[in-house]
C-alpha cells in the first residue's frame, strides 16, 4: 500500500502517508484483511491532525473540503481487535478554507461511503451487518475546531 496525494487546489496538497499496516495474522483469527493506518500531511511535511486514517475519502477541491473516514485510536491496540466488528470509525470533515475540522457519525463494525458534499450539506451510508443506511448532515450541526 502505497502513500496518498490528495490534491484540492494547487496551494492545497495533501499526503496520506502510510502509518501501519496490520497484517490479519496480528490480530484475533476472524479479523479476516488487512488494515491500513495512514496520518494526514501537508505538502511541506507538517501533520494536519494527530488521528489516524482510512484511505476513504472524498476531496472538493473547489471547496477545500476533505471528508475521511478516521478511525478510532483502539486501532493500534490489536488486543482490543478481534473481530472486524470490533473496528471504531466515524466520518472527519477538514475545511481548509476556514481552516476548521469536526468529527461525526460514529460507527463500529462496518464502514462509510462518502457519497457528496453540496449545499453545506454532507450525504453519506454506514454498512454494517449487510445493510446499507443512507444520513445527511449539514456542517451546520457539526461541532468544529481549529485545525492545528
Amino acid at each position: 500500500m502505497k502513500d496518498e496525494i490528495i490534491y484540492l487546489n494547487p496551494q492545497n496538497i495533501l499526503h496520506l502517508k502510510l502509518f501501519k499496516a496490520i497484517h490479519p495474522t496480528e490480530v484475533h483469527p476472524k479479523a479476516d484483511h488487512w488494515k491500513f493506518i495512514f496520518q494526514l500531511y501537508s505538502s511541506n511535511g507538517e501533520k494536519i491532525h494527530n488521528g489516524y486514517f482510512t484511505n476513504n475519502f472524498l476531496a472538493i477541491e473547489k471547496e477545500e473540503v476533505l471528508l475521511i473516514e478516521q478511525y478510532d485510536e483502539s486501532i493500534l491496540n490489536e488486543e482490543l481487535i478481534k473481530t472486524d466488528e470490533d473496528v471504531k470509525t466515524n466520518l472527519r470533515v477538514f475545511n481548509f478554507e476556514k481552516n476548521i475540522t469536526g468529527n461525526f457519525s460514529k460507527l463500529i463494525g462496518g464502514g462509510f461511503l462518502i457519497k457528496s458534499f453540496s449545499n453545506e450539506k454532507i450525504i453519506y451510508s454506514k454498512v454494517f451487518n449487510d445493510k446499507t443506511a443512507e444520513f445527511e448532515i449539514s456542517l451546520g450541526n457539526i461541532e468544529f475546531e481549529k485545525i492545528k
